[in-house]
């Protein structure tokens, strides 16, 4: 008898402190570290990664709370945040 498997989607990063965000053009830039494959990914203001995952994707995740934390520690709404 055959089992379907589900995907594993949730990565978890064990050096979540070394995360970084960055904005390129209309895209966010993720660098999840030197231990996540792949390292680099491209999440759309839309929040979907350009990567195979999509919105499943870890990246998508990161950009979410690193612009949590920018609203609320400046207190602001920026245009285009994923939520």
């Amino acid at each position: 008898m055959l089992q379907q498997i589900q995907p594993v989607v949730e990565v978890k990063n064990p050096v979540a402190d070394q995360v970084i965000v960055m904005t390129l053009g209309y895209f966010y830039a993720v660098d999840l570290g030197e231990l996540i494959c792949p390292r680099h990914h491209r999440v759309a203001i839309n929040g979907e990664c350009t990567c195979i995952l999509r919105r499943e994707c870890p990246a998508v995740k990161a950009v979410r709370i690193t612009w949590q934390k920018a609203v609320n520690a400046q207190n602001f709404h920026p245009m285009g945040i994923i939520q």
